[in-house]
């Protein structure tokens, strides 16, 4: 360490690093900063960039004023931001005493180098009207709300409706030049599998019974988005921003998009969909499953090892994960005759029955897991062609009913043409079809209505499978 210099400066924090900066500014080098151990941020309003308040002394808005531009000097050398963000804001005055005032720190904050615009009497007047609202805590205080409509503005105004436009144009524009120099709140872009696996089954239902095909498309594009992108065939990632997936799946990736698979297939009646619902089905049963005590952990057996590795029995602002994994497995393993898939579930239901008597209102997902595991379900499978057209209204007509406790397959006349490998290894599938006379439903859809693998007679065309839609209806309550 030298032993003379021209000058030290002992301390002072961010105060004694300013010293030393003015002084090479003005060709000083040889100059030494002491410090004990770190720099510090001086006082509160040092640290803050020396606005602890707009100072009414022309001698402090005069430093202040030098203070703003010093710091964007020191980021445009360094690269660094300071920190300092210049928020701006919106003041309205609502008498003459308060334009005044206002007229006088526009004058001060130019003194400054602040960069403020009045928009004057008459322009303000007509803003406040068109966007100054009593109700609410956010409405019309804490951020500007469009309370009237064009005619109700000019009419308050008493303009021509085409001037009065123009004249609240005029003052978004100006407003919105200004708010374009404040720095941009921190915007969350990233896709997360679970969120949006909610969003492609709320899309897929709403499609299906509204007969709305820009939802189900929304439905389709964004799961095939997923799949395309955070799948790699044996495992999901949680996240994707940016072109880059990242992040290990949780239960609740998998059980969502396993389950928005599954609508897919109810809505869609595309055998891929139910693939892809095993394939997420059998991750979730080698994964998660908790062998001793039944259910599923919320992370994966090769996730980073915690503490503890949590199950989450209830439902929050989401459904709970466990509960959706439950219902998933319950759905599968009595669609498609799979044990395993059963057996689990039905582990899993008596883990969350369990600490049901803890919060009931917060398990309402695992009642729906408990109709689809230990409930009457009523198997309808329709035998016609995709294409037809009294099959699509007969598919139509089904998600249109409120039959929370049924399952509808729609399958072809002949076995060979089932596109779901995993439906072609339903035994009472493929004894329905053969059942089935091909030149029959050729002609006709016809709708098998079946418990427990036990069927009525079949119904015969759009007309008595409607009439059995009719009679299995839940009233909505």
């Amino acid at each position: 360490m030298k032993s003379h210099a021209q000058v030290v400066v002992i301390g002072g924090g961010v105060v004694g690093c300013s010293v030393l900066y003015h002084l090479t500014k003005f060709g000083w080098s040889d100059v030494l900063l002491i410090e004990r151990s770190e720099l510090t941020s001086g006082s509160t309003w040092h640290a803050a960039g020396g606005f602890h308040t707009l100072n009414g002394d022309t001698n402090m808005a005069a430093l202040q004023g030098y203070t703003i531009r010093l710091y964007k000097e020191l980021e445009a050398i360094t690269g660094m931001s300071c920190g300092l963000h210049h928020v701006g804001g919106v003041t309205l005055a609502d008498n003459e005493a308060r334009f005044e005032m206002l007229k006088a720190e526009r004058a001060k904050h130019r003194y400054m180098g602040l960069d403020t615009e009045i928009l004057g009497p008459e322009l303000a007047r007509l803003f406040m009207l068109a966007y100054t609202s009593p109700r609410g805590w956010l409405e019309g205080k804490m951020i500007l709300h469009r309370t009237c409509t064009r005619t109700e503005g000019a009419a308050k105004a008493q303009m021509d409706p085409d001037d009065w436009e123009r004249a609240i144009n005029e003052a978004r524009r100006k407003l919105f030049e200004k708010r374009n120099q404040r720095v941009r709140p921190g915007r969350d872009d990233k896709v997360i599998v679970a969120w949006n696996a909610l969003a492609i089954s709320a899309l897929a239902r709403a499609g299906a019974a509204f007969g709305n095909s820009a939802y189900l498309q929304a439905a389709v594009e964004t799961a095939e988005f997923i799949f395309g992108r955070l799948w790699t065939g044996r495992s999901l990632h949680r996240c994707w921003r940016e072109g880059r997936a990242f992040g290990p799946g949780f239960l609740d990736d998998y059980a969502g998009l396993a389950w928005a698979c599954i609508n897919l297939f109810e809505t869609t009646q595309e055998g891929r969909w139910l693939d892809r619902a095993v394939a997420l089905a059998e991750i979730i049963l080698e994964r998660f499953s908790d062998s001793r005590d039944g259910g599923f952990y919320y992370s994966a057996d090769d996730a980073e090892t915690p503490i503890a590795r949590p199950k989450e029995f209830f439902d929050g602002s989401t459904p709970s994960s466990h509960s959706m994994a439950t219902g998933v497995l319950g759905w599968l393993g009595h669609m498609l005759q799979r044990g395993d898939f059963r057996k689990a579930a039905q582990a899993a239901m008596e883990a969350g029955l369990a600490r049901f008597p803890l919060a009931p209102s917060a398990m309402t997902q695992l009642l729906s897991a408990v109709e689809w595991t230990e409930g009457e379900v009523i198997e309808l499978v329709l035998v016609g062609s995709a294409g037809d057209s009294g099959t699509q209204s007969i598919l139509q007509a089904f998600h249109r009913k409120f039959i929370p406790n049924a399952r509808l397959l729609c399958v072809p006349p002949k076995h060979s043409e089932l596109d779901s490998e995993h439906l072609k290894r339903v035994d009472w599938i493929k004894v329905l079809i053969e059942a089935t006379e091909p030149q029959a439903a050729a002609k006709e859809p016809i709708l098998y209505i079946c418990r427990n693998r036990t069927c009525e007679l079949p119904a015969r065309g759009v007309e008595s499978a409607l009439e059995a839609f009719g009679s299995l209806e839940r009233p909505i309550s």
